[in-house]
């Protein structure tokens, strides 16, 4: 029965028969088989859409996540969408040929403060430390959660005892809060959805104070103050830092950070 080979490939074979001596071993050629082209892609700023093209495959799969491609990724077959900076790696695949080499590109995305974001609502950070934080960009969600208490278990206080203040800690804050919490304002923002994104976070006091479109209130912020209270942030006037007691309800606005 013939088998398809998809790379060059040497192949050895010995014949097997009962009750008979086995045959020597038959060693071919190296057999040679025709590589896939490299995909290559097309980037379109203006729309932020990206073609890949591999004339030669007959099918050409794609990752959006940094991983490697497989024949089990997805397919593409239009030109792809991005809101924000995106790595994509494809490869291309055809029927007795071997698989293409792995082509990559960036796709970037850039904004500024005050611009709409991919999830809808406002961005407000752009980090000068991105390449190593490996976050560019905080974005508000677009509306405001009910208000809420920080943080409880069994309708008590949590103290949690590991979070910061600065900007860039309220991803780290939410989730410390989270494994000790049952329920409160971080897990209110962990389980949200906006724009299709779901990762998104209660923002640390600094974070909050860099937020300057919110309405008239006082908001928790990720930053634990001590034993029985927490950071927030007074928004009815210019934005003043504050300390709340924990199980007070006050009003919550999600955070995600994205390249």
């Amino acid at each position: 029965m013939p088998f398809p080979i998809t790379e060059t490939t040497q192949v050895k074979a010995i014949a097997l028969r009962e009750g008979a001596v086995d045959s020597p071993i038959f060693t071919s050629e190296s057999l040679v088989v025709e590589r896939v082209t490299t995909p290559t892609f097309v980037e379109d700023e203006t729309s932020h859409t990206v073609q890949i093209s591999c004339p030669e495959a007959e099918t050409i799969y794609y990752t959006l996540d940094g991983s490697t491609p497989t024949a089990a990724s997805a397919v593409y077959t239009t030109a792809l969408s991005f809101a924000q900076t995106t790595p994509i790696k494809a490869i291309g695949m055809a029927m007795g040929k071997a698989t293409s080499l792995l082509g990559s590109t960036t796709c970037t995305v850039s904004y500024s403060v005050g611009d709409t974001g991919p999830a809808g609502g406002l961005v407000f950070w752009v980090n000068p430390a991105a390449a190593v934080d490996g976050w560019t960009y905080l974005e508000a969600a677009p509306t405001e959660t009910e208000s809420y208490a920080w943080a409880l278990a069994d309708s008590l206080p949590v103290v949690v005892g590991d979070t910061h203040t600065e900007v860039g800690t309220g991803d780290a804050n939410t989730l410390s809060i989270t494994h000790d919490a049952t329920e409160g304002a971080a897990h209110l923002c962990l389980d949200k959805e906006f724009g299709g994104y779901e990762d998104w976070f209660l923002p640390s006091r600094d974070e909050l104070l860099a937020m300057t479109d919110l309405t008239e209130g006082v908001y928790w912020s990720s930053s634990e103050a001590n034993s029985t209270a927490a950071y927030a942030v007074d928004f009815s006037d210019s934005p003043v830092s504050t300390i709340a007691v924990k199980t007070q309800a006050h009003k919550v606005r999600a955070v995600r950070a994205f390249l």
